[in-house]
């Protein structure tokens, strides 16, 4: 047998690259049914979570009066707020920080048309978004009126047990609305006899704290930061996108038309107020009523051996005998020279009162320390504004410059039909109609015609097209609004202060003078007493140093010792005690005061939000716009709807404050507690005669007969 030596070996290329191919797609395919784990969805589903649950508290908090009332007005709370009122339980993001209670926030604005944007932004260490949604107002005035149909059922049983109460004359009103469900309670067991249930009520108290921050402070979680100084901007506003709208030009048909402005809305003044008898101190509004005061009580204890009378204590002991035959005086007594007559004489007991000095200011001056202060709204005085020529060939309108547009005339692609018979062809200022072909056979001919519209177009060199205007703002100056006192002062700012004197009245102190029982005051402030000397041949009586004879026996008397109780101080439900005072507080609201002008050559009608603007126009154009807002191109109006306030953002390292952004310092300082306590009573009917932990109303329901719920 015979081998070469020179052996080659071959390689299967091709089989080797569809093998690597087939390992390659395995691989994907692999990956793609078992891939890695995402830690981000995890991190993401949490902050999600937290941001939907801010959103669902905001739902059911912005209804009725906490929505804005105003179009392009917003109300807040933010996440400190909804903490603070226990909406909603604190809660960490993915690292297991805190997020921001300041820079979290849900913001509802009212837009046009009354519909209501909600913003939610939660903003924690690495990530701040925020999401936005139309509130259904359509539920939210469902759920007002079903509010508002229980309070109305509330109130008229409240008005059958009125009655009832005038009528028996022996309830106590507790002041409680009863519950309208037990009312219109459907089982027939209550209401048509047979069982007898009894009415009970439990006191159900809750204490709810709330923190807020000393004046110039801001919260932040609960820590207050002071404002940095000159670091307050205006908070960015976000606005939904602008809208387009089209509509059909009215046809001017005699030679002229109404035209239509919006009337410009300018603040006049804005100024934070409190509700009424609420006074403002800082930025919080508060009201004070004098505490109810509950005296103490004042017992009396007598030592051993004394009778209390009064507020005195009596010891009695026997006369000490004497068996003489002379004249004798009581203890602490001097006999008269003709030893008739016994006198003594004590000073005068001394009571002084201390006099007092009070002030007041003038009504409509608040206390300012030293003296009396009123603020008031000075008198506004706007700005004037001066228009400049316009260039030649340009015609002064308010304040704009306009004159003709240049036009030209061309034709639309054309509208071709065909027709068994010859057409008429025409052409005027509006359309033209051409024939364009003929095609005859032994059956007869067809025309074709072609018909065109015709087009205007304007064009402005200079300025800018409204229609067939062309326009540009005449050159300006404004001077600066400003304000003036009743003293005559001018001041940029719309407050003005004007300042009184206290008065005061002063109550001088008094000095009486009094003597003990039986004695008689003297000019010269002493007391004075005479009785009878005592006359026995053969006996005479005494009694001990401190008694006194009384009849057969001698009596000491003493003040007894008086043991008094505190006095009590309570508050009105919802008010904080402090002292002898109570107090609640408020958020000031702010009001603003807005004028209402029109543009120049326009007639104004109406007052305040119903101002309307218009202007004849003489005019001989074919088409034109109604509103001043819209343009005209061709036959149509055109309009651009600026889109509606979302809210506010602030930039990183900044808290929005409504629609300021505030930056705090490192100077800090800790929250002030207010504490406020109130009761609401729960209802139930049983038919067990008492109750562990309730008290029985004194209404029954289930008698014989079908007779009032509240009678008796």
């Amino acid at each position: 047998m015979y081998y070469e030596d020179n052996v080659k070996i071959k390689i299967d290329w091709k089989g080797l690259i569809l093998k690597l191919i087939a390992v390659i797609l395995l691989i994907l395919v692999f990956i793609w049914l078992f891939p890695i784990p995402k830690l981000d969805t995890f991190y993401n589903r949490v902050y999600n979570e937290n941001l939907n649950n801010m959103k669902d508290v905001a739902e059911k908090y912005f209804v009725n009066e906490n929505l804005p009332s105003k179009t392009g007005s917003s109300n807040t709370i933010k996440l400190q707020d909804m903490l603070d009122k226990k909406l909603i339980t604190e809660f960490t993001d993915k690292d297991n920080n805190e997020c921001s209670t300041t820079n979290s926030f849900a913001q509802v604005t009212k837009t046009e048309n009354n519909n209501y944007v909600l913003k939610v932004q939660l903003s924690c260490d690495d990530k701040t978004d925020y999401v936005l949604e139309t509130l259904n107002t359509t539920t939210a005035s469902t759920s007002s009126n079903n509010n508002r149909e229980s309070k109305d059922n509330g109130s008229s049983t409240s008005n059958n047990q009125s009655k009832d109460k005038s009528e028996n004359d022996k309830d106590e009103d507790d002041g409680i609305e009863i519950d309208a469900s037990i009312i219109n309670s459907g089982d027939s067991k209550y209401d048509k006899g047979g069982n007898v249930e009894y009415e009970y009520k439990r006191a159900i108290t809750k204490t709810s704290t709330t923190y807020t921050c000393p004046e110039g402070y801001v919260k932040d979680n609960n820590v207050c930061y002071k404002y940095e100084t000159g670091e307050t901007i205006p908070a960015t506003p976000l606005y939904f996108d602008d809208v387009v709208q089209t509509t059909d030009a009215k046809e001017n048909k005699s030679g002229g038309y109404t035209k239509y402005a919006e009337a410009k809305k300018i603040e006049v003044s804005s100024e934070d107020v409190c509700p009424e008898g609420y006074t403002k101190n800082g930025n919080i509004c508060y009201k004070y009523v004098n505490a109810t005061v509950i005296p103490g009580t004042t017992t009396y204890e007598c030592p051993s051996g004394y009778t209390l009378s009064g507020t005195s204590c009596i010891a009695t002991t026997q006369r000490i005998e004497h068996k003489t035959g002379s004249y004798t005086c009581p203890s602490g007594y001097t006999i008269s020279a003709d030893q008739l007559r016994c006198t003594s004489t004590v000073n005068a007991t001394r009571t002084t009162t201390s006099g007092s000095t009070t002030c007041n200011c003038p009504y409509g001056y608040r206390d300012n320390g030293g003296n009396c202060v009123r603020t008031y709204t000075g008198s506004y005085h706007a700005g004037s504004t001066n228009y400049g020529n316009c260039p030649s060939g340009w015609s002064p309108s308010g304040s704009q410059c306009t004159k003709a547009a240049n036009a030209t005339r061309s034709w639309s692609n054309p509208s071709c039909t065909t027709s068994s018979r010859q057409l008429s062809e025409y052409e005027n200022s509006s359309s033209k109609r051409v024939k364009t072909g003929q095609n005859c056979t032994a059956r007869g001919c067809t025309y074709t015609y072609c018909t065109y519209t015709a087009i205007t177009n304007y064009n402005c060199p200079q300025g800018n097209r409204n229609g067939s205007t062309c326009y540009m703002t005449r050159p300006s100056s404004t001077s600066s609004s400003y304000y003036t006192c009743n003293d005559g002062r001018t001041q940029s700012s719309s407050t003005c202060y004007e300042y009184a004197n206290k008065n005061c009245s002063t109550t001088p102190g008094t000095t009486s003078y009094s003597c003990p029982v039986g004695y008689n005051i003297n000019s010269n402030n002493t007391c004075t007493r005479t009785v009878n000397s005592t006359y026995n041949s053969s006996t005479s009586y005494s009694c001990p140093v401190g008694y006194t004879m009384s009849g057969t026996q001698c009596i000491k008397s003493e003040p007894a010792t008086p043991h008094t109780s505190e006095t009590q101080y309570t508050c009105p439900t919802g008010y904080v005690r402090e002292g002898t005072t109570c107090y609640q507080y408020t958020t000031p609201t702010t009001k603003k005061t807005y004028a209402y002008e029109c543009p120049t050559g326009y007639k104004k009608e109406g007052e305040g939000e119903n101002t309307k603007c218009s202007i004849y126009v003489e005019d001989k154009t074919t088409y034109y716009c109604e509103s001043a807002e819209e343009q005209l191109v061709d036959d149509k109006c055109i309009k651009t709807i600026k889109g509606g306030l979302k809210g506010y953002s602030c930039p990183d390292g900044y808290i929005l404050d409504k629609d300021k952004c505030i930056k705090h310092s490192l100077e800090c300082a800790d929250p002030i507690p207010v504490t406020s306590t109130s009761t609401t009573y729960e209802y139930k009917w049983s038919s067990e005669p008492s109750l562990d932990g309730w008290t029985p109303t004194g209404k029954t329901r289930g008698t014989a007969t079908e007779e009032n719920l509240y009678d008796k």
